[in-house]
Parts: C-alpha cells; sequence; structure tokens
C-alpha cells in the first residue's frame, strides 16, 4: 500500500486535508479540479507544501496529474503522482554554495580579502548577518581581523 506524503501509511479515502496543511491542500485540489474539467494534464508542477502534522517543515513537492477517462471519452476522475523533491533540492542549494565559494573564495592569498569573499558568499546563503573572527599571524603579530555583513532579503 503507498504512503501518505508524511510516511504514514495511506489509508482508503485520504485526502490531501487529512495530510497537508488546508492551504496547501486547497491549492492542489484546485489544480486537480482543473485537470479534470479542462483534460489539460499538468506535469511537474512544482510548489513548497507543509505537512500538517509538521506545519513549520516546508518540503518541495512536484505533481503530476491527467484525467481519466471512460470508454465514451468522459472524464471518470484525475490521476495524480506527487513526488517529494525536498532532498534533491537541498542537495541542488548545497552543490550552487560549493560552487560559489569554490569560484569566488581562495583567488587571493590576502587573509582580509578572502574572509571577505567567504562573507560575501555565506551570509546570502545562511542568513541574515555574519560575524566572522579569524586571526592573521604576521610575523611574531597576531592581528584580529573581523568582517561583519549584512543581508536582507
Amino acid at each position: 500500500m503507498p504512503d501518505t506524503l508524511d510516511g504514514l501509511p495511506a489509508q482508503p479515502g485520504t485526502r490531501l486535508h487529512d495530510v497537508l496543511c488546508a492551504e496547501d491542500a486547497e491549492s492542489i485540489e484546485a489544480v486537480l479540479r482543473q485537470v479534470l474539467e479542462t483534460g489539460i494534464p499538468v506535469l511537474g508542477r512544482n510548489q513548497h507544501v507543509s505537512w500538517r502534522h509538521h506545519a513549520m517543515r516546508r518540503h518541495a513537492l512536484s505533481l503530476s496529474a491527467f484525467r481519466l477517462e471512460d470508454t465514451r471519452g468522459r472524464p471518470t476522475g484525475v490521476a495524480a503522482l506527487y513526488i517529494d523533491d525536498t532532498d534533491q533540492l537541498r542537495a541542488r542549494r548545497q552543490l550552487d554554495l560549493a560552487r560559489d565559494v569554490a569560484e569566488r573564495v581562495g583567488g587571493s592569498l590576502d587573509v582580509a580579502r578572502t574572509a571577505h569573499d567567504l562573507a560575501d558568499v555565506l551570509v546570502p546563503a545562511f542568513g541574515d548577518l555574519d560575524k566572522l573572527n579569524a586571526w592573521a599571524a604576521s610575523s611574531m603579530l597576531a592581528v584580529p581581523l573581523q568582517v561583519a555583513r549584512m543581508c536582507w532579503g
């Protein structure tokens, strides 16, 4: 028996409202109604959703749906495939960040420039404020280095 979107076994008659937050369930059901009414399939529609019992955790959902018809061409329902792309999206973001770091950081032997470059890449990816504390050793003198960046989304 297939699982519901939150990993629990699906029971006959399980509806999207049983699994997703109301707003997300209504949005997807509207798409399914449109597929039923028009017969135009939906392929790979991406949407971020929250599970009903874990509303704070968002998931990337890919929806494909097509209308089912009887032998006379009359609509009888909609078949839908839901794929949780959250892990793939997270992996893509990590690869993009690694690429940005590789391209933008380390082009200089200057510790201050490297720290600034690192802050420029990481602040937009991880938060609104970054303070990077490092020590640059020069001969016998250690010089504190502080870099702060703010990013407003």
